[in-house]
């Protein structure tokens, strides 16, 4: 047993029973406790700060005292006793050792499972729970229950943090570099598995790579349907707009040449990692994504597309397929704290309907998609359909759900040119 640990818990809840705001800006759960006997008396110390309840020697003996029918009177005013004075400063550090040696026990006890299931199995897949154990580390500790005093404190850390992003034209979330869809969403939220369907030939992998490019964060992408070759091309022509059909033909100049050049370097100052492994599974993706979150520290993932990454089960249908990689992606977006940005394929009803825009239930194999999803925004351009549109150079993007706000369509300029996708403002 820690004798450094122990000390610390010791004097966590003796200052905590001197005085409870000392306590403040700790997170530490009663679970990251070795000694058993602190670990009941400090959550029951953290239930009653967290129901404004009077803390001390006698109210916290008192309700020990209800569950067991034991006197712990004695051993609560013996740790108060032993914590003279009260310091912050001390307490985080005293707190901080109390998390390492909690992460320390984790991770012995990972490693040694690890190592007989190995032996005993002789199987690999016991590597990756043990990777996900292992990472979950960093969070180690969280807290799953909460009061409604904890509630309305977490609403209030979020409403502060929703008035500066405010105040500062910012979205909260993850920016989109388009402003209306920044407005609409707040940007994409962390644990957020959001949604993008679209028939072929709409430019989904381009609205992917416009959002990646624009975002200004660490993203990964997997991307199951094209080589991370063609996705560099595309960046170049996003990034610096320069003609794709250009450089697909090699019908290069001077100036095209320049562009790339100054494209490329642009690129290069960005963070963003790609796998294109084309049979790709849910397991290796949510594999990969815990590596890059760990390497990277990546703060988005996309994938292209749902409907075309495997399972590592041998599904009776594609519905049934297509629902584990939902919740996967769901789960991984949960789990890492990140959000999920996964297209998807449109079915071919809506080129039946005279008003072809595609409906939430036109996604391929769609009800659990609309049920795990927290956003859905499909994609629809008319000049694809309508050769003379009056709408062409426009995409909309629609909304059709939100849990963060409202729905509705969202106008995007479309250069097809050069992939991208801008404010209409920008473009015109």
């Amino acid at each position: 047993m820690s004798e450094r640990s122990i000390i610390s818990e010791q004097s966590i809840i003796g200052s905590a029973l001197i005085s409870s705001s000392s306590l403040a800006g700790i997170d530490l759960s009663p679970d990251e406790f070795l000694n058993e006997n602190y670990r009941d008396v400090y959550a029951v110390i953290l239930r009653m700060i967290s129901e404004d309840e009077v803390v001390d020697v006698l109210t916290v003996s008192d309700e020990l005292g209800k569950a067991s029918k034991k006197n712990w009177l004695p051993f609560i005013g013996e740790m108060a006793a032993k914590t003279p004075s009260v310091n912050n400063k001390n307490v985080k550090a005293y707190a901080n050792v109390v998390r390492e040696e909690s992460r320390i026990r984790i991770a012995i006890a990972a490693a040694t499972d690890l190592i007989e299931s190995l032996k005993e199995k002789r199987d690999l897949s016991c590597v990756d729970s043990t990777i996900k154990n292992l990472m979950s580390i960093e969070s180690g500790g969280r807290n799953y229950d909460y009061s409604i005093v904890d509630m309305c404190r977490s609403a209030a850390d979020e409403l502060e943090k929703a008035f500066d992003a405010h105040l500062n034209g910012t979205p909260m979330g993850v920016p989109t570099g388009l402003t209306e869809l920044d407005e609409a969403l707040g940007g994409f939220h962390k644990t957020d598995l959001i949604v993008i369907p679209a028939r072929p030939a709409m430019g989904k992998t381009a609205l992917m790579l416009n959002l990646a490019l624009k975002s200004g964060a660490r993203c990964g992408v997997i991307s199951s349907e094209q080589a991370h070759g063609q996705l560099g091309l595309r960046c170049i022509s996003i990034e610096g707009s320069v003609s794709s059909h250009k450089m697909r033909t090699g019908d290069l100049g001077d100036a095209e040449w320049s562009k790339i050049m100054a494209s490329v370097n642009n690129l290069k100052g960005k963070s963003l990692w790609v796998n294109d492994k084309s049979s790709i599974t849910i397991q290796e993706i949510q594999r990969k994504a815990r590596e890059w979150v760990f390497k990277y520290d990546i703060e988005i993932l996309f994938v292209d597309y749902i409907q075309r990454i495997r399972t590592g089960t041998n599904h009776i249908n594609n519905i049934a397929r297509v629902e584990e990689v939902t919740i996967g992606l769901k789960n991984l977006a949960k789990e890492l704290g990140i959000p999920v940005v996964a297209l998807a394929q449109v079915n071919r009803a809506c080129e039946a309907r005279d008003d072809k825009r595609p409906h939430m239930g036109d996604v391929a194999d769609a009800s659990i998609i609309e049920k795990e999803a927290d956003a859905m925004i499909i994609l629809y351009r008319d000049e694809v359909y309508n050769e003379n549109s009056e709408q062409a150079g426009i995409a909309e993007l629609g909304v059709v759900k939100n849990r963060h706000g409202p729905t509705g369509t969202i106008r995007a300029a479309w250069r097809g040119e050069f992939l991208q996708f801008k404010n209409l403002s920008e473009a015109y």
